[in-house]
This record gives structure tokens, C-alpha cells and sequence, in this order.
């Protein structure tokens, strides 16, 4: 974390930026909650004899977007890329068998919030797991799915393993997957 003036002068936490770009060929200023139109915004600029930092325009964190904007709902995604979906695509039934997690598209087009509720037979209370998958650096769907693996999920089950883009979930032995579940919510 650093703090540095932005081409305003006004100061900003490096961890966000202190500019995002929004539809319609804006600047959002996120200290300020202003728009800027961002051709005159450039113009200005090269007059001043300024130009952006490094990480000064950019995207905000899904956490800062939920604390802090609405507005921002209107982001412009990055080139390149398309929209990422995470989905149950192998429901498990009896014991011993096996839960699946699929992740198609992307890379990430856009901050998603995942919350994927598990729970093993010989478990007393389902666990919920959230990741927050952000735009920052874009990621592909077999990177997202190492993240949903790496993640803390019911203790009892025996593995959570990803293999390029899909996401197996092992329960105990002789036990079975009772709580399955994955919701994607997509804050902007």
C-alpha cells in the first residue's frame, strides 16, 4: 500500500485506482464520484503536459465496489474478454461418488463473486466457501478453477483436485456429497 497524487493532485491508495473507465467514454474519479468525459479528459491532459501512473486508471476491487460504489455497474470489461461462468455440472448421487465444478469462457470479463455451499454425509453443519474472482489481472477458467480448489471446503471430503477447468469434490470414504451447491453473482 502506497499513497500517491493522482493527475489531479488528489491522493489515492495504490491498492485501487484512482480512475476507471465506464461506458460511454467516461473517467470515473472514484475519490471525487465524478465522470469525466474522456476525450476532453486526454486533451487536458497532453496540455497539462500530464499523463496517468502507472495503476492509475484501472479497475476497483470487487470489495471496494461493494463498499463503496454503485455507479461503477457501467465499467468498461477489458479487450479480450468474455464472460466467465462457473456451474455444477456433475451432481453427485450416493456414497462415494464424485461432485463436479465446471469454469467456462473468460478470461474474466468482469469481478464474480462465487459462493459454493458443501457439506460430506459424516458432516454436521454445510460449509459455505466465497471467493472473489477480480478483474485486476485477468484470469482464465483453468486458473479460476485451481482457485475454487485451493479454496477451504468441507473438511471430512477427501480431496477437491482441478484438472484444467473442471473442479472434482471426493467425499469420504463411504460417505456421500449430502449439500452440492454454486451460486455466481456478478456485482457490476
Amino acid at each position: 500500500m502506497t499513497i500517491k497524487l493522482d493527475v489531479l493532485g488528489y491522493r489515492y491508495d495504490d491498492e485501487e485506482p484512482a480512475f476507471q473507465e465506464v461506458e460511454g467514454g467516461f473517467y470515473y474519479h472514484l475519490r471525487m464520484k465524478k465522470r469525466y468525459d474522456k476525450v476532453e479528459f486526454d486533451a487536458k491532459l497532453v496540455t497539462d503536459g500530464k499523463s496517468f501512473g502507472v495503476g492509475e486508471v484501472g479497475y476497483a476491487s470487487i470489495r471496494y465496489v461493494m463498499t463503496h460504489e454503485s455507479m461503477l455497474r457501467s465499467y468498461v470489461p477489458p479487450a479480450g474478454s468474455a464472460q466467465m461462468d462457473v456451474n455444477v455440472t456433475k451432481v453427485p448421487s450416493g456414497a462415494d461418488d464424485t461432485g463436479a465444478i465446471t469454469v467456462t469462457g473468460g478470461p474474466t470479463d468482469e469481478p464474480i463473486i462465487l459462493t459454493i455451499t458443501t457439506q460430506d454425509s459424516t458432516s454436521l453443519l454445510p460449509t459455505e466457501t466465497m471467493l472473489y474472482i477480480g478483474l485486476q489481472v485477468q484470469e482464465t477458467a483453468v486458473e479460476v478453477a485451481a482457485k475454487i480448489a485451493a479454496a477451504v471446503f468441507d473438511a471430512n471430503f477427501v480431496s477437491v483436485a482441478a484438472v484444467d477447468a473442471v473442479v472434482t469434490f471426493t467425499p469420504s470414504a463411504g460417505g456421500s456429497i449430502d449439500v452440492f451447491t454454486s451460486d455466481t453473482d456478478r456485482p457490476y
